[in-house]
């Protein structure tokens, strides 16, 4: 298993760990708020969806950055690929 895919992987199982927190505390949300939980525990329970919706996205960011460096990568390694076949 190369590099890449290794660190792909880690991601994306972090990214779905996350997703799943996230749809926890929107549930967790909705419900307080059915109740009516004080204003103060609902605004701690935003702030943390709010963290796991900004280290989803830095996920999402590291992941699409991977991605270009492979591609990118991999178009150098073809170009030298045919500069050697062409010697």
């Amino acid at each position: 298993m190369s590099n890449f895919t290794s660190k792909k992987e880690k991601l994306q199982t972090r990214m779905e760990s996350l997703e799943r927190k996230h749809r926890k505390l929107d549930k967790q949300i909705k419900k307080e708020f059915d109740n009516f939980l004080d204003d103060s525990k609902l605004t701690i329970l935003k702030r943390e969806k709010f963290k796991l919706k900004d280290e989803m996205h830095n996920i999402q960011l590291e992941l699409v950055a991977l991605e270009a460096n492979n591609e990118a990568w991999l178009w150098r390694w073809r170009k030298l690929g045919r500069y050697i076949l062409c010697r």
